[in-house]
């Protein structure tokens, strides 16, 4: 009786979960996942294009199958297959126009559009020919999902069958996975990027929240009131790097001369390395979300309007974040007016271009410059001038030899971001001046697994350590010395206090002696009230203290 029942069951199970076999819903599901390749590589990316194919078939085919009228069948399989084929038209547009796939900064453009823009771009790209073409290959893979499964049915019936069935069960155990790991650790593993259907979706949310943060900050922002007690006129610069690997920057020991000048100036005592870095996060965006709230983003305010309220001029000089070209806080021109006296966006993948550009006035001003730093593609951020590192200078036992290039590519952009850091300094060491550089995080360089980049956190804590521990200096000039020695004395003593780039707000308000309720002493680690028991957390729930340290 009981193994009649569970046959019954398991027909029944087999018979919703096949549906898809029959229809073009898993293929043409794995065609549109897969146009993503383009991005995204690797064993895992390539299970999970599968197993999100096939619960999203599933899924769809479930609704379908539960639904016993007959006509209304037809229009939901209708708008399931229009939905797909919609998705796939965008992406084979984006890549054969563009060299992209479509995503959040696709909707902040789409939202930044006016009507006359709409026009042109209409008018430039969807000709005849480009309709024809994607057309041509759309129908193509229609054909190809729709005959393909018939194929194979009917070579190995029973072998599809079940193999569908482990998918559809894995694809939730995937999806359970993910949820617990954007919870906890504030990162979904990449996940919903790897299936066209979560990818607009997820898009569409970050773009919701984000505008809705911003709406909250304005208000926020708009009510504080501050004030400073310095005697002095300084200046106060802060530069945030990017993917700056601490384990590639020879001011810590990197074996090969990545910061030749910068080593020169620590050599001679002029610049300060802090030992015991981290970052918050392992992503640019929420990095950044965390380093310009004094508490908890969007319900408390971002220190570059405090600064401006205390008397301050505030100016952003920003390499990656351009003003009206997304959804986010940087960008937003309300919250810019609110926070800075003047802005200056560039669009160069040399940061030299951004640094020339500056001409410092005295004080009391801050300064914060965004760069492109190393971030990826690593070969695109140095000058040829600066190819000094090449694949023959890394070991041929432990990198391919694509590997080593990749490398070399990253380390001459750490050069380069050397020289342009010195001449940075250069700029203000004849004021009463006072420069903070970390980068949003470190990179992963294939140190403790065949992967480069960062975001990507796969309970290896070694390589997450790579990505979250970060380089960290202060130099300051000699006028700033003279005039605030206290704090001078606190900075050349405390090279291993333990620091989180969550509480730089905190720190900058100290040194420019701000007084507003925000300010909390025992974040900023120059403060005598620092308190440096407490635990640093990354990733939201990962103790760095206890776990990775």
């Amino acid at each position: 009786m009981i193994s009649k029942t569970y046959n019954k069951t398991y027909k029944y199970c087999l018979e919703i979960v096949s549906k898809p076999i029959y229809t073009q819903l898993f293929v043409l599901n794995l065609v549109a996942n897969s146009l993503a390749l383009t991005y995204f590589n690797g064993p895992f990316v390539y299970l999970c294009f599968t197993l999100l194919a096939a619960i999203i078939a599933f899924a769809s085919t479930a609704i379908i199958h539960f639904t016993h009228i007959r006509w209304l069948q037809i229009i939901i399989q209708t708008i399931l297959l229009i939905s797909i084929n919609s998705l796939i038209i965008t992406d084979i547009f984006l890549l054969k126009e563009f060299n992209l796939i479509f995503g959040e900064d696709i909707i902040n453009i789409i939202a930044d559009t006016n009507p006359i823009e709409a026009s042109n771009f209409a008018t430039t790209y969807l000709s005849i020919g480009n309709i024809a073409f994607i057309i041509f290959i759309t129908a193509i893979l229609n054909l190809v999902a729709y005959y393909l499964p018939k194929l194979i049915l009917r070579i190995k019936r029973n072998f599809i069958f079940n193999t569908y069935i482990i998918l559809c069960y894995s694809s939730l155990l995937l999806c359970g996975y993910t949820i617990y790991n954007r919870k906890v650790y504030g990162t979904g593993l990449g996940v919903p990027q790897y299936a066209s259907a979560f990818r607009y979706a997820h898009s569409a949310l970050l773009y919701q929240n984000r505008f809705n943060d911003i709406i909250h900050l304005r208000n926020v922002c708009e009510n504080i009131s501050a004030s400073t007690t310095a005697k002095d006129d300084r200046i106060i610069v802060l530069v945030i790097g990017e993917s700056h690997s601490k384990f590639h920057s020879s001011i810590y020991g990197y074996n090969l001369p990545t910061n030749p000048l910068l080593n020169k100036l620590k050599n001679n005592g002029e610049l300060h390395v802090f030992n015991n870095a981290i970052t918050p996060y392992n992503a640019t965006h929420a990095t950044l979300k965390s380093v310009f709230s004094t508490n908890e983003f969007a319900s408390s305010p971002l220190f570059p309007c405090i600064f401006k309220k205390a008397g301050y001029n505030t100016h952003i000089y920003e390499n990656q974040y351009l003003l009206g070209k997304s959804s986010n806080f940087l960008t937003d021109k309300s919250l810019s007016d609110l926070m800075f006296t003047t802005r200056k966006d560039f669009n160069y993948v040399l940061d030299e271009v951004l640094v020339d550009s500056i001409q410092p006035i005295n004080g009391p001003a801050l300064y914060i410059l965004h760069l492109q730093g190393q971030h990826y593609i690593y070969k695109n951020r140095y000058p040829n001038s600066f190819t000094q590192f090449s694949s023959s200078d890394y070991d041929t036992n432990r990198w391919s030899e694509s590997q080593r290039e990749i490398i070399a590519h990253y380390d001459n952009a750490t050069l380069y971001n050397d020289y342009v850091l010195n001449t940075l300094i250069n700029k203000f060491q004849n004021l009463n001046s006072c420069i903070v550089y970390f980068p949003d995080h470190g990179e992963e360089i294939y140190e403790v697994r065949d992967y480069m980049g960062h975001g990507d956190y796969n309970g290896d804590k070694e390589a997450l350590n790579h990505q979250v521990q970060i380089p960290f200096f202060i130099w300051v000039s000699n006028d700033f010395k003279a005039q605030n020695p206290n704090i001078y004395n606190n900075i050349i003593t405390r090279y291993d206090t333990p620091i989180t780039s969550k509480n730089i707000s905190h720190l900058l308000m100290g040194l420019a002696e701000i007084k507003c309720t925000s300010y909390n002493p025992k974040k900023d680690f120059l403060n005598n009230e620092y308190d440096s028991i407490s635990h640093r957390y990354t990733l939201k729930s990962i103790d760095y203290d206890s776990q990775l340290r």
